[in-house]
């Protein structure tokens, strides 16, 4: 499978950034991070992330999903889990 197409949140801080690590962190059923990068997995879907606190700039790629949970809804999910915090 491909990598689904990344979602993108602009503006940023790195006190949310953390927030949303910590929120990944805690749902997680693997999750490597190195400095502002990261993947995690859950329930058989993967993403991978890198936070650029510069830019302010959180981009989020599903990399691995199974079959009937659709790229729309995986992305659907991921801007869910990021907005509410």
């Amino acid at each position: 499978m491909k990598p689904d197409k990344p979602v993108n949140f602009f503006g940023i801080p790195r006190s949310k950034y953390k927030k949303i690590r910590a929120r990944i962190r805690a749902q997680a059923d693997e999750m490597t991070v190195l400095n502002d990068m990261g993947t995690a997995t859950l329930a058989g879907v993967t993403v991978d992330w890198l936070y650029s606190e510069a830019e302010q700039l959180l981009t989020v790629t599903c990399t691995r999903r199974p079959w009937w949970i659709s790229a729309f809804r995986a992305a659907a999910r991921i801007k869910e889990q990021v907005e509410e915090l």
